[in-house]
């Protein structure tokens, strides 16, 4: 493990630690860092960036998900240490019932070891007296990332596309920005996480999130002045599989900024957005590609645009007697994927949506959709098209 406090190194390479806990007086640049424990850095100066080019927690077996070879001559209680890979910890199988000849037939996790390298699958194992025992393992992401900087949080290596931090729970807190770096080139820290929470009092946030193997939730996201871009792409992750996740995202705001939030192959839930919550110029896009639905809390862009377009349907997330959608304009396209069948907008509950322009498209579905604000609802270029279901749009006072 290291700490240190209130230094100015300006730059930390360790190929492997325990715990790292680090205050910075000034700007500080981390490099490939793998953690066996949790990372906690600060910079204090006004001026103090945390410039990333690696950093990693540690990944744990969390399921045994085959006996690819039962080997021969095991009996039970053997424990069996996990060979190959990179770790600070190896982990143990323990053999909970055997065969003839010993042959393992049930095993189950008895350590779970900390890695920064996985070994591959089949893995092989030593111990218990025996040998020739195989087994495919599965692995997920542990430990916490916080990262405090007095100015910006940003890559190191501007405008790369590798993967800059990996934990289970991600927190970082800026001043001024937290983003790639450059805007030559590639604006966007990547990252995999399945907790994220980014705030920044202004400039920028721009993440690339490529899940593991659970579900992804975005506590907050929030800014001052600035745009948040925020991408969950399920490629192949640090996992070593490929992931499809559902991305939720609780919190998201700027007092002046657009906001955008899209996610590849799964579900988005967006329970708070609101972009210039001073009223000033600032969209809102909501995208899910290849499939997944979006469901919606309450998303606001009062004095510009707000942009839902969805692989599957466009449904409410949570019933409430307040407007869902609130926006100048108002586009919402649903069933987008090819080959999708269920791709309605507000056919589980009305939509409730406070808008002077609404231009809607469905592929599949049902549309229902209630105007509550009063205001003329109308967009003389748009029609609304859908291939199955009824269409449903009325106004509580107001011209339609």
């Amino acid at each position: 493990s290291l700490t240190q406090n209130t230094n100015n190194v300006g730059r930390i390479t360790s190929s492997s630690t325990g715990a790292l806990t680090y205050v910075d007086a000034d700007s500080v640049t981390l490099e490939d860092i793998s953690a066996s424990g949790n990372v906690n850095v600060s910079t204090v100066a006004a001026t103090g960036d945390i410039s990333v080019g690696s950093v990693v927690t540690y990944l744990e077996l969390s399921s045994i998900t085959g006996i690819a070879a039962g080997g021969t001559g095991y009996a039970v209680n053997d424990l069996l240490t996990v060979s190959g890979g990179k770790s600070t910890t190896a982990a143990v199988i323990r053999v909970d019932a055997v065969g003839d000849g010993g042959v393992i037939t049930a095993v189950s996790v008895n350590i779970s070891g900390a890695y920064s390298v996985l070994p591959a699958n089949p893995v092989s194992v030593t111990g218990g007296g025996a040998n020739n025992a195989t087994f495919n393992l599965s692995w997920v992401v542990a430990g916490t990332i916080t990262l405090t900087a007095g100015d910006e949080v940003k890559e190191a290596g501007a405008g790369d596309a590798g993967l800059d931090i990996r934990a289970a729970t991600l927190d970082l807190n800026a001043v001024g920005g937290i983003w790639g770096g450059t805007t030559t080139t590639n604006e966007t820290l990547e990252i995999s996480a399945t907790n994220i929470t980014a705030d920044t009092t202004t400039g920028k946030i721009n993440l690339a999130n490529d899940p593991t193997t659970a579900a992804v939730t975005v506590t907050t996201m929030t800014t001052n002045t600035g745009a948040i871009t925020f991408t969950q792409d399920n490629s192949v992750n640090s996992t070593g599989s490929d992931a499809d996740q559902a991305l939720t995202v609780t919190t998201a705001s700027t007092v002046s900024g657009s906001i955008s939030i899209s996610n590849d192959g799964g579900a988005l839930t967006a329970t708070t957005v609101t972009a210039s919550s001073d009223g000033g110029a600032g969209d809102v896009t909501l995208i899910t590609t290849t499939s997944g639905q979006i469901n919606i809390g309450n998303i606001t862009a009062t004095s510009d645009t707000i942009t839902i377009t969805a692989a599957g349907a466009i449904e409410e997330s949570g019933t409430d007697g307040e407007a869902d959608l609130t926006a100048l304009i108002l586009i919402l396209q649903s069933g987008q994927a090819s080959g999708t069948t269920d791709g309605g907008i507000g056919a589980l509950a009305t939509f409730r949506i406070d808008a002077a322009v609404l231009r809607i498209a469905a592929a599949e579905g049902f549309i229902s959709l209630l105007e509550t604000s009063g205001n003329q609802l109308g967009d003389g270029t748009a029609g609304v098209p859908t291939s199955v279901g009824p269409i449903t749009i009325a106004t509580t006072n107001g011209a339609l």
